[in-house]
C-alpha cells in the first residue's frame, strides 16, 4: 500500500541476496528464502480463495433472480429413511419419501434431517436436501452428528417450501414400553 512495484521489487532483491532472519544461526537467503515466500504466498492465497468457496459452496444460487438461498431450515422430526426403494427414489430426485416418512421416534439417535433453502427475492424455487444422520454423545456430553446425503440439493417449486417445513411439527413416535 505504501510503495511502488518496482521499490517492492528492489526491496525483495535485498532480501534474497542479504536475508532478513536466520534458523539455527544460519542467515536464510536466495532459493531456500524464495521457497518459504513461494510456500507462504500459496497459503495465503490458498486461504483466502478456500475459505469464501467453502462459504458459498453449498448456497444455491438463483440466476433468474441475483440471489443466494441463504434461508436455511433444517428439519429433524422423520424417522431415518433405510429402505433400499426409498433411497433409490430419492437419489432419483424422487421426493415421496419424504412426503411418506414416518415421525422419528422419541429418542431415536438416527433420524432423516431435511434442509431447506430459500431466498425471500426468489420466487420460482427452494432446494431440499435430505440426510440420514446418527448422533453420537461422547463422555463430556458433547453431541456429534455423522450425516450421509442422500440427495443433493433439490430444486423444488418455491410453494412447497411451506408445506415441506410443516413437516417440522411432525410429532415423534413414543417409545414402545418394554
Amino acid at each position: 500500500w505504501f510503495f511502488f512495484p518496482d521499490e517492492i521489487a528492489s526491496a525483495l532483491g535485498i532480501l534474497y541476496a542479504e536475508g532478513s532472519w536466520t534458523f539455527h544461526g544460519s542467515t536464510i537467503t536466495g532459493l531456500a528464502l524464495a521457497a518459504v515466500w513461494v510456500i507462504e504466498a500459496a497459503l495465503i492465497i490458498g486461504f483466502a480463495a478456500y475459505l469464501p468457496w467453502q462459504l458459498i459452496a453449498s448456497t444455491p444460487y438463483s440466476e433468474q433472480h441475483g440471489c443466494w438461498l441463504d434461508e436455511e431450515k433444517s428439519i429433524s422430526t422423520l424417522a431415518a429413511v433405510t429402505d433400499a426403494t426409498h433411497l433409490a427414489a430419492l437419489r432419483a430426485g424422487d421426493i415421496m419419501p419424504v412426503v411418506q416418512a414416518q415421525p422419528r421416534p422419541e429418542g431415536a439417535s438416527d433420524f432423516t434431517r431435511l434442509i431447506l433453502k430459500r431466498s425471500p427475492k426468489c420466487t420460482t424455487f427452494c432446494t431440499l436436501r435430505a440426510q440420514n444422520v446418527i448422533q453420537t454423545i461422547d463422555t463430556n456430553g458433547k453431541v456429534t452428528d455423522k450425516t450421509t446425503d442422500l440427495t443433493g440439493d433439490l430444486i423444488l417449486d418455491a410453494s412447497m417450501f411451506d408445506v415441506i417445513a410443516q413437516l417440522e411439527h411432525l410429532k415423534p413416535a413414543p417409545t414402545p414400553a418394554t
